[in-house]
């Protein structure tokens, strides 16, 4: 049975609630490259998401107005770089428009030419399938055709407008299943560790400086201490072994 038509319009929410609405879902962060003309250029984007498992299929979403984008299209393949904990630096430096994404940084290029580092969580070479206009951003299909994957397993995480590190979960006693949790537990964030930050606050208040979250198990926690850069990873797959924020990239 089909649902009646609304009798008027839905309002339509305001920019910077619609924002801090999206800011309360979790992301991972990737540094999208390509090789156009043979020169390296990248985007930092949290928009990063899979497509499908058969064909191989990846997106991300680009602003229509990103002139980095512009250009990294007409290469017709892209990389994908996985961040670390470690990369928060670089991606605090690369995310403002017209920032210099490759100076000091330690990179091969792919199979297919693509820029990838060498000491990102896992990489992806992509062919550009689609290319779709939508609202102010760009949503961008790739096939993925090679992979490469880090036996580390500490990523960058971009929540509520600041980058954070995952915690691991604490440990369980033999008589905890994890079936109760306290009310405060299931029901908010418990924030910290900075003490002038509330325990409860106004989920309107969290675009620019949410400290941490924790949510049952999982943690974030935000400005994780400095984290020694490792060396040169080998990857396998496809890789080989050697292998105020813009909205360019889309950070919420």
């Amino acid at each position: 049975m089909a649902l009646p038509a609304p009798a008027h319009a839905t309002a339509t929410p305001d920019p910077p609630s619609f924002r801090d609405a999206l800011a309360r879902f979790a992301t991972g962060v990737a540094f999208v490259t390509a090789a156009p003309d043979g020169q390296p250029a990248g985007l930092i984007v949290n928009s990063l998401t899979s497509v499908s498992l058969d064909p191989p299929l990846v997106s991300f979403s680009p602003a229509r107005n990103s002139l980095t984008w512009t250009r990294m299209r007409g290469a017709g393949r892209f990389g994908v770089n996985v961040l670390g904990r470690w990369h928060e630096p670089f991606a605090r430096r690369a995310t403002p428009a017209g920032a210099d994404r490759f100076a000091g940084l330690d990179w091969d290029p792919g199979r297919s030419g693509v820029p990838l580092l060498t000491d990102a969580l896992a990489t992806l070479e992509c062919e550009i399938v689609a290319e779709h206009p939508t609202g102010d951003h760009w949503i961008v299909v790739g096939r993925v055709d090679h992979l490469g994957i880090s036996p580390d397993a500490d990523p960058l995480i971009f929540y509520a407008g600041a980058f954070g590190a995952l915690l691991p979960p604490p440990a369980c006693g033999p008589e905890d299943t994890g079936a109760e949790r306290t009310s405060e537990q299931l029901d908010a964030y418990r924030l910290g560790p900075d003490p002038q930050i509330p325990k409860r606050t106004d989920p309107r208040s969290l675009s620019g400086g949410l400290a941490a979250g924790r949510l049952l198990r999982g943690e974030i926690q935000r400005r994780p201490p400095a984290v020694p850069r490792p060396s040169k990873l080998g990857f396998g797959g496809g890789a080989g072994s050697s292998a105020s924020f813009s909205s360019e990239g889309r950070l919420f």
